[in-house]
């Protein structure tokens, strides 16, 4: 696993290893919230920013978690919804807010949010009032949801494909907003297999 560096998030405090190596000593997690601290720098690895769009508004790579609960990978997975196309500056100096009206990411509270609350939610102020990733958010819970029953553990749906692209079209299909780098993000802060991102670039690029 080797995705190249100026990824987004800078906040996730795990140890991160790359192609079976450590890549840096950073310090472990003491909690699978994700904190607004940024990540060392792992030099000699650089990736644009905006879940793959070229841009000078670039980050050092996010370091990973270790999900213990469905509430951290509905995170993770929102953030990429919402940073999507999206300075990461505004997104970050957001998230506190985010946390707080989602009810910290619980999967069931944010899966039975109404049309009043989706209504509610797109004036507030605390959070980026973007109605169709909000309502986005609360159908990626409930497909969570379903997943997690299905397979018995959110993990086993995500290790249940036959690899890496697999995996990729089938989150596609099933969750909103989630596209190709926004997907590959995902995977890579929760700690599941994916190619080299120079790699996986080129391979976007090229259609293939």
């Amino acid at each position: 696993m080797m995705p190249h560096s100026n990824f987004l998030h800078p906040e996730m405090t795990a140890q991160h290893t790359l192609c079976g190596r450590v890549a840096a000593n950073l310090p472990r997690r003491t909690s699978n919230v994700l904190s607004a601290r940024t990540a060392p720098a792992l030099p000699g690895l650089g990736f644009a920013y905006h879940l793959g769009n070229e841009s000078e508004d670039a980050m050092e790579a996010p370091v990973q978690i270790t999900p213990t609960r469905l509430a951290d990978y509905l995170e993770v997975l929102t953030k990429a919804v919402f940073e999507s196309g999206m300075s990461w500056h505004i997104v970050e100096a957001k998230w506190p807010g985010f946390r707080e009206a989602f009810a910290e990411f619980d999967p069931e509270a944010v899966a039975d949010l109404s049309p009043n609350d989706v209504d509610r939610l797109v004036t507030d102020t605390r959070i980026i009032r973007n109605r169709r990733k909000i309502e986005a958010t609360i159908h990626n819970a409930e497909v969570m949801l379903a997943l997690d029953r299905e397979f018995h553990g959110f993990r086993n749906y995500l290790r249940s494909q036959p690899g890496f692209d697999a995996l990729l079209a089938d989150m596609k299909r099933r969750f909103k907003f989630v596209g190709a780098f926004g997907a590959y993000y995902f995977l890579w802060v929760v700690q599941e297999e994916v190619p080299p991102h120079d790699e996986f670039r080129a391979k976007l690029k090229g259609g293939s």
